[in-house]
């Protein structure tokens, strides 16, 4: 020991091996949860169908994702649970698809009307009937997917 300081390993010796082998370890952790992350988004979507906004009408009471373009949108402060409808492919009242997201989890999305303003979506979920239109409720933001 010279002048207070603690014996060190010679370059290229221990002190290096050992930092590069938890670096090592530490990007195959990391990989391993990726894909692990990757798999199970994977599973839960697997087998789904993927349909147009025009087929969901045929759909209803299915669990699929829906496409299209998101070409209105709509926040409904004033309604008692505060809806935000992204509405596919034509505007309200002739969209054949609507996505909504109540307003108890608007917060997870952010601004969405705004976000997702004429942009291709993809959304995942059951497809119910609202007065004859189609929709998906999303409750988490892993259900839509822009393109």
């Amino acid at each position: 020991m010279q002048n207070g300081m603690l014996p060190r390993a010679p370059s290229g010796q221990l002190g290096d091996r050992a930092m590069g082998a938890a670096v090592m370890r530490w990007g195959c952790f990391t990989k391993l949860a990726v894909a692990m992350w990757l798999a199970t988004h994977a599973a839960a979507y697997a087998g789904l169908p993927r349909l147009l906004s025009y087929q969901a009408k045929n759909h209803i009471g299915d669990n699929a994702t829906v496409c299209g373009l998101v070409v209105s949108t709509e926040l409904v402060e004033s309604s008692p649970r505060s809806p935000t409808f992204l509405d596919l492919d034509h505007p309200r009242p002739h969209q054949p698809f609507t996505i909504v997201i109540w307003g108890d989890h608007r917060a997870e999305f952010g601004t969405p009307e705004v976000a997702l303003a004429n942009r291709r979506v993809c959304v995942t979920g059951m497809i119910q009937d609202f007065r004859g239109t189609p929709e998906i409720i999303a409750t988490d933001p892993s259900q839509i997917r822009a393109q």
